[in-house]
């Protein structure tokens, strides 16, 4: 019974176990030490430690006026357990802006209403902001009260941005773009490499397979590029391979997984109500597209899953579907992302590859709503992508690996190319251009593409950087002229008339003038002139007409002789009267 009993309590009091062999002398020893210790712990009771927490949040940091945001907060225990701080612990938020409103999302969705279960249960916060709410820094107090009334709180500023206004077209697109070096390799590699990958080798749902990154998609991208029918093939193949994982499991797959476009593609093609079934179960009932459970979409973390989950969302609406009630809410979550990477810089790294997808995600999403808040926060992203990763020696962007290590690898320049081709093409910076063609070319002659998940990698959306980077004129970029005043009163048989003209959009332009049918000559080359800077002394009224004509002069060769086939963007006539009539 003894030595049971000793080996029993040695158990308990490993920091008191001693080596010594059963038996004798060294028994009696250890009963001895063992007295003495039980001794200590009648005298001298040991005291509970009280159990504790601390509040920790995360998140984005800035919001525009009329939108909303969202934040992540969670109580960290320090001592004793969850269980024992106990349940239905009061959360709130004290500082709000005026016009503000905060709202526990999970508590109003799942449980509980105004409590949580635990102080560390994971707790997003969407705060949402009026139009008129004052620009500024607003410090918020979180504030946790336990059942047993143990208070602890924290501080998180949130910052009121004002809506951006589109930065002026410079105009630079309208030269012609310099050569791509890699576009006779990139056209040709896509041939070579999508054959090698268009067979039942790769029939596996393996994600070192074409099918992964949307190898249906890239098939039909090729079908259509080359207007060879017999791509679509290989775009079936990829969809009997991925297709079937989607209607099995209900849209509910893995949020890194959901590739809707290809099926879209397949339905617009064929017709077929399979495919469009699994864009809507993508699209409406995936992990990351319905919306379940905010806390686990806020962290910059999921950005490439929240991406995927919009872009489903989109390409269901394409097809005819409702948005979601939470469409808007992903929305704000990957714009909160980049605010994470870019502007608050709250992220512990930046991952280039997947802010090129969630920069897909955003451009898909600008295309249908044309939000103001879109181009500022790409363009800033492109600016410190650049700044911060890209590495000239190996001609590509560093690939953080998650424990403070970095690697190099071209494979993935095709990925976040057609960010800096989009910019371009809104900002008229030959800046992005310049910048793109160093990440596509290097891109194209450094990737590897016997892996069908890189093939698709690098062909899933680099098209559009091709395509963008030969942007040329924006919808709405333009021009006018006018005269003041016109018509212009003469003085004796003369008179002056002041010729006023603005340009958007256009780096090269001229100003003609035509005096009834005789040939025009050169009046101006300036992209504008305004006030009484441009005066024209020698209006007369002898019954002649003036003709002003704006020239938008790039694209080809206008000199002080002529100005070739320019395109006339305006024109304005002016004559001369006597006394002000006609």
């Amino acid at each position: 019974m003894t030595e049971n009993f000793v080996q029993g309590r040695e158990s308990l009091e490993i920091p008191f176990k001693l080596p010594f062999p059963r038996g004798g002398f060294y028994n009696l020893r250890r009963l001895t030490i063992y007295a003495f210790f039980s001794a200590l712990s009648i005298s001298f009771p040991l005291v509970a430690q009280q159990a504790d927490f601390k509040i920790v949040a995360s998140g984005p940091h800035h919001i525009v006026q009329g939108h909303f945001m969202y934040f992540l907060v969670q109580g960290q225990v320090l001592a004793g357990t969850s269980d024992s701080l106990g349940n239905a612990v009061v959360p709130a938020i004290i500082g709000l802006p005026a016009a503000a409103t905060a709202e526990f999302v999970n508590l109003s969705r799942f449980c509980c209403l105004t409590t949580l279960w635990t102080v560390d249960t994971p707790n997003p916060v969407k705060i949402s902001i009026s139009p008129f709410t004052q620009i500024g820094a607003y410090p918020l107090t979180i504030v946790y009260t336990t059942a047993g009334g143990l208070l602890r709180s924290t501080t998180y500023t949130i910052f009121v941005d004002p809506m951006p206004t589109p930065a002026p077209w410079d105009g630079l697109p309208y030269r012609f773009p310099p050569t791509l070096t890699g576009l006779g390799q990139w056209s040709s590699d896509r041939v070579i490499f999508g054959r090698m990958h268009c067979t039942s080798n790769e029939s596996l749902l393996s994600e070192n397979n074409a099918w992964y990154y949307d190898g249906e998609r890239v098939y039909y991208q090729i079908a259509d590029a080359t207007g060879d029918p017999s791509w679509n093939a290989c775009a079936l193949l990829e969809q009997s391979i991925y297709r079937p994982d989607v209607l099995n499991n209900n849209g509910w797959i893995y949020g890194y997984e959901v590739f809707p476009h290809g099926l879209a593609m397949n339905f617009r093609r064929t017709g077929d109500p399979l495919s469009r079934q699994a864009v809507f179960e993508l699209g409406q009932v995936g992990a990351y597209s319905s919306f379940p459970n905010a806390d686990r979409m806020i962290d910059w973390s999921a950005a490439r899953e929240v991406a995927y989950g919009i872009e489903a969302g989109l390409v269901d609406q394409s097809l005819g579907g409702a948005p979601t009630p939470y469409f808007q809410d992903q929305v704000e979550i990957l714009l909160g992302d980049f605010d994470q990477w870019f502007v608050s810089k709250s992220a512990a790294y930046v991952q280039p590859f997947m802010v090129g997808l969630a920069a897909e995600a955003l451009i898909q999403y600008w295309d249908v709503s044309h939000d103001p808040r879109v181009l500022p926060l790409l363009q800033t992203a492109a600016d410190q992508l650049w700044q911060q990763s890209w590495t000239a020696g190996c001609g590509c962007f560093l690939y953080y690996n998650g424990d403070g290590t970095t690697s190099q690898s071209q494979d993935l320049n095709l990925l976040i190319a057609p960010l800096y081709g989009w910019v371009f093409q809104q900002t008229g910076s030959e800046n992005y251009r310049n910048m793109g063609d160093r990440i596509f070319n290097s891109g194209v002659t450094g990737a590897w593409l016997y892996g069908g998940k890189q093939f698709s990698q690098n062909y899933r959306w680099s098209d559009k950087y091709v395509q963008w980077r030969s942007a040329l004129r924006p919808v709405g970029s333009a021009g006018n002229i006018s005269a003041n005043p016109n018509p212009c009163v003469l003085s004796g048989n003369q008179c002056t008339a002041y010729i006023n003209w603005t340009t958007t959009g256009i780096s090269s332009a001229q100003v003609w003038v035509q005096v009834n049918n005789a040939p025009e000559t050169l009046f101006a080359m300036a992209l504008s002139c305004s006030n009484n800077n441009c005066a024209v002394p020698w209006i007369q009224g002898t019954g002649s007409v003036y003709t002003f004509t704006l020239y938008d002069c790039d694209g080809t060769t206008c000199s002080n002789t002529s100005h070739g086939n320019a395109t006339v963007v305006a024109s304005v006539q002016v004559t001369g009267s006597a006394g002000g009539n006609p």
